[in-house]
């Protein structure tokens, strides 16, 4: 992120890299999340909804949403 300051304001930017990704990138990529983790897509999705992820399993939930949904919309 970058941020500049003028006057009394505060004007950040937030710079992201943009990527396109085929679909078998996507789909190997939601295996590499879950392989990391040990856990199979339904072992995760059952985590999800007994309210039990802990740590990087947040970020890992929300990459394979994100993935999912990219996947959907092909």
């Amino acid at each position: 992120m970058l941020a500049s300051i003028v006057g009394a304001r505060v004007y950040c930017v937030h710079m992201s890299v943009v990527r396109r990704m085929s679909r078998s990138d996507l789909e190997r990529r939601r295996e590499e999340i879950l392989q990391e983790h040990r856990l199979t897509r339904a072992e995760l999705q059952a985590k999800v909804e007994a309210g039990g992820l802990v740590g990087d399993e947040w970020a890992a939930w929300a990459e394979i949403t994100e993935i999912e949904y990219l996947l959907a919309d092909e």
